[in-house]
């Protein structure tokens, strides 16, 4: 990507700034800014949008069949946007574990865990 930090005369400064202020990102609706690497961020969903031939995509992320983002976590890439700034950790858990991925998920298991206490 084209170092958007780098020095320019202060028309151009104005300009990219009043532009890059009011990039929302297509997949989440939230202000886009420049992150510590100089990428083109979303400040929500964690994106980082790339440039193939000098084009920035600014695309929806591509939607799976139940209409989910493909190639993302349920935090929208929050694993990847770790992995990307090097702080990512892990830990071994050997108890019970319930992966809540979606309200319905979460009110079956309340359901469940409901009817158990009875």
């Amino acid at each position: 990507m084209h170092n958007i930090t780098a020095p320019m005369h202060e028309p151009t400064k104005l300009a990219m700034k009043y532009l890059i202020d009011r990039l929302i990102c297509p997949d989440c609706h939230s202000q886009i800014y420049i992150d510590d690497k100089e990428s083109l961020s979303c400040k929500k969903c964690h994106r980082i949008f790339q440039e193939k031939d000098s084009i920035l995509n600014l695309l929806p992320s591509e939607k799976g069949e139940h209409g989910e983002i493909e190639e993302r976590d349920i935090l929208g890439g929050f694993v990847a946007y770790l992995v990307d700034k090097g702080g990512v950790h892990a830990y071994t858990f050997t108890g019970l574990w319930f992966d809540i991925g979606s309200i319905d998920v979460y009110k079956s298991l309340q359901q469940t865990l409901e009817t158990k206490r009875l």
